[in-house]
C-alpha cells in the first residue's frame, strides 16, 4: 500500500518540486496551497502524513494543525512542520504544543529529508512517534501564542519592506 502524503505549501514551485522528489520514492503526494484545502483534503480522504509550511493564506500551518488535532477523524495523522520563515525555536514549541509530530527547517538536502520522513513514518508504524490526539496546552494559550508569532513575523516582515522600499528610493535618487 502506498503510503499518502498531503503537502502543504503557498508557492507552486515548491509544491511541484515536492511532488517530482517524493513520487519517484514511492508516495503518493497530494499538495493543498493552504491550509483551508488542506483540511477539505484531510477530511475527504484522511493522508497519512501531512507536511505543512507555515506562513500561507487563509489558514496558516498552525491553524492546521490546531484543526486536525481537534478534529477526531484526523488527530491521529503524524503532522510534520516544514518552514523557512518561522525558525524560532519559541516556534517550533508552538509547533508541538499543537501536536506537531515534527519541525524541519527549510531547506534541507533531498536525501536528508526523505530520511526524515521515512524514520517519521517508521516510528509511527511501531508506535515510537508522538502523535498527540489533541493539543497539548489550553485552546486559549495556543490562540494567545500563535497570534503572538504571527504578530512577530509581520512586524518583521514590514521592517524588511520598509528597509526595501528605502533602498529602493535611494538607487532611483542616486
Amino acid at each position: 500500500m502506498t503510503t499518502r502524503i498531503l503537502f502543504v505549501e503557498d508557492h507552486e514551485d515548491s509544491r511541484l518540486i515536492f511532488k517530482k522528489t517524493m513520487t519517484p520514492a514511492g508516495y503518493q503526494v497530494e499538495l493543498a496551497a493552504n491550509g483551508r484545502e488542506a483540511l477539505e483534503l484531510a477530511r475527504q480522504k484522511p493522508p497519512d502524513l501531512v507536511i505543512s509550511d507555515i506562513l500561507m493564506p487563509e489558514l496558516d500551518g498552525f491553524g492546521l494543525c490546531r484543526a486536525m488535532k481537534t478534529d477526531p477523524a484526523l488527530r491521529h495523522i503524524p503532522f510534520v512542520f516544514y518552514s523557512a520563515t518561522y525558525t524560532d525555536p519559541e516556534d517550533e514549541r508552538l509547533a508541538r504544543d499543537l501536536g506537531a509530530s515534527r519541525f524541519i527547517l527549510k531547506p534541507m538536502e533531498t536525501e536528508p529529508f526523505l530520511a526524515v520522513i521515512r524514520e517519521v513514518l517508521e516510528d509511527h508504524r511501531q508506535g515510537r512517534l508522538p502523535v498527540p490526539e489533541k493539543p497539548q496546552k489550553a485552546d486559549d494559550e495556543l490562540v494567545a501564542r500563535h497570534a503572538g508569532r504571527v504578530t512577530r513575523k509581520l512586524d518583521q516582515k514590514m521592517q524588511e519592506l520598509e528597509r526595501s522600499e528605502t533602498r529602493y528610493r535611494r538607487l532611483v535618487e542616486a
